[in-house]
């Protein structure tokens, strides 16, 4: 899961793109699954997220690029993923202030780890735990 906007100045863009490139080093693995939620739905309205997706080539079902009512992700953001939203009205380059970390979340939605994704080590991180949970996952359907 990663909070983010499209008109973001600042790192969405170079997260975005490492999200893609580890979405595409797993293929069409259908146990993994991005989502990625606008913390500004009144620009990221579906359309704009169309061309965002498109942008980064995300794949409905795959990864997933929502948007909705502002108050409910905000504390969706700060209750459920422990991260950080705000509208700061004082800045019009950067309008929302945001929590640039991408979470990893299990199939019984417990938050795995927290990952920065500006130091490429911890995207390293992301992606071998993401191996785990996969590996997690697959056993478990396996004993059944």
């Amino acid at each position: 899961v990663k909070l983010f906007y499209t008109p973001c100045p600042t790192a969405c863009r170079r997260t975005a793109a490492e999200l893609q490139r580890i979405h595409e080093s797993f293929g069409e693995n259908r146990l993994l699954h991005f989502v990625s939620i606008s913390v500004d739905p009144e620009k990221d309205r579906p359309e704009v997220l169309a061309e965002y997706a498109k942008r980064y080539n995300a794949k409905p079902g795959q990864w997933d690029l929502l948007t909705g009512d502002s108050e409910f992700i905000y504390q969706l953001a700060r209750k459920d993923l422990l991260l950080d939203a705000v509208r700061d009205t004082s800045n019009e380059r950067t309008p929302i202030i945001h929590s640039p970390m991408v979470i990893l979340i299990d199939p019984q939605m417990r938050i795995r780890g927290f990952y920065e994704p500006a130091r490429k080590e911890t995207m390293e991180l992301l992606t071998g735990d993401i191996k785990v949970l996969i590996t997690e996952e697959l056993r478990s359907v396996k004993d059944r």
